[in-house]
């Protein structure tokens, strides 16, 4: 069943993806790891992407899915019991990028473990990054870019995070289709990744690092 639900996310398949995802909800399958199936199959959409077989019209219609899906009855992350936040993360979607589905899992995911999260949406500049630091003082700030021609923006953002004097114990963390490795390395970010749950245990274990976890 994982890799048919992986399979019709790849293929864009609405009908396939939410009755398989109904399925595994009726077997008692953990959201998170039907979440964890349902990035996978995003992955193969932004590798298809990347390589020219499908478009961003595919992409628009990838996230417009993964939402249908997130208010299926069952598919809400369960919210942590009462009691002071883990922490502040401030998240948005690179300027010039306007997809907000990876975003918005995110901040979900967040919440789940804890988090205040403060939600700038999508094509955010630095700085509204930069206002909202200031405003907010946040532990964590996620950037997030779907395409790949956004990576030079989100290395400005952080750029000018640190020439605004906010960088230091400031934690950036980020993600989407249009970071990889290289593309990491040169961003000066201190940690990524493609998956919404395994970046909100990343963000966890920072506060941990920090003693406030």
């Amino acid at each position: 069943m994982e890799e048919l639900l992986i399979k019709a996310v790849e293929e864009l398949n609405e009908d396939l993806v939410i009755q398989h995802v109904n399925t595994l909800l009726a077997q008692g399958v953990d959201v998170y790891n039907i979440y964890d199936y349902l990035s996978k199959g995003l992955q193969r959409v932004g590798e298809k992407y990347k390589i020219g077989d499908y478009y961003i019209a595919d992409l628009i219609v990838s996230g417009e899915l993964i939402k249908k899906v997130m208010k299926l009855k069952g598919m809400s992350f369960p919210k942590k019991a009462n009691g002071s936040a883990l922490g502040t993360v401030v998240v948005g979607t690179i300027y010039e990028d306007i997809h907000d589905v990876g975003k918005d899992v995110f901040i979900s995911v967040l919440k789940s473990a804890g988090f205040k999260t403060v939600d700038l949406g999508v094509d955010v500049s630095s700085e509204k990054f930069i206002e909202a630091i200031k405003k907010k003082k946040p532990d964590i700030v996620g950037i997030s870019g779907v395409l790949t021609m956004t990576g030079g923006n989100i290395k400005k953002v952080i750029n000018n995070i640190a020439a605004a004097g906010l960088r230091e114990d400031l934690f950036i963390i980020v993600g989407g289709a249009s970071i990889n490795d290289k593309l990491f390395k040169q961003l000066g970010a201190d940690a990524y990744s493609l998956d919404a749950v395994e970046g909100a245990k990343l963000c966890v274990e920072w506060m941990k690092s920090k003693g406030q976890a």
